[in-house]
């Protein structure tokens, strides 16, 4: 069973829209048939964070045909779908787009049911000042969100670890994928606490 990656909920209602905070959905009835992922901007992480600016990344490649990979596991079962990023997003008010080209599924997930969703990138990134934005934003969310007193030294290091990721590998093209494995990282580890 593979844990990696940010949670979402399933949501097993067949169209493209808006699949509710913190859930994901697919256009088709199935893995195999579906052409556009429906992902809440919120997931299931604790406090629900808003991890858009990361999602909206997705589809920034130099590779058009092929812009990366998502693995979707479910949590507690075996459950598997992979699907190719094969065009640009589309921002939705509360929840992206995503247009995919089935890879590869077994076991289809339930209704409700928690699966993690990892990205892999094909070729380069548009830029760095994607990348940027995106550390700022984790920056100013572990700022913002409310913090027991105890745990603000622990947030203060995830700030530091990230800013220091990110001047240590934004301005190298070759490992922005690297980067955002990182930061994706981070995110969980701010977010379960």
């Amino acid at each position: 069973m593979q844990t990696a990656g940010l949670p979402w909920r399933f949501c097993s209602k067949v169209s493209t829209g808006d699949p509710g905070g913190g859930g994901l959905r697919y256009n088709g009835d199935s893995a195999a048939t579906s052409s556009i992922i429906s992902l809440s901007d919120a997931c299931l992480d604790r406090r629900n964070p808003d991890v858009s600016r990361y999602v909206a990344t997705w589809d920034k490649s130099t590779n058009h045909d092929h812009r990366g990979t998502l693995i979707l596991t479910s949590a507690t079962r075996e459950g598997l779908a992979i699907f190719e990023i094969a065009g640009t997003s589309t921002d939705r008010e509360g929840w992206t787009e995503l247009a995919v080209r089935p890879v590869q599924s077994f076991d289809a997930f339930e209704n409700n049911e928690e699966i993690r969703v990892q990205f892999l990138r094909t070729g380069d990134t548009a830029g760095t000042a994607a990348v940027r934005e995106i550390v700022r934003e984790i920056v100013v969310q572990s700022v913002t969100q409310p913090t027991p007193p105890d745990a603000y030294n622990e947030i203060a290091i995830l700030r530091a670890q990230v800013t220091e990721t990110a001047r240590a590998l934004a301005d190298t093209r070759e490992q922005l994928s690297l980067l955002q494995g990182a930061i994706a990282a981070l995110v969980q580890e701010a977010t379960a606490r």
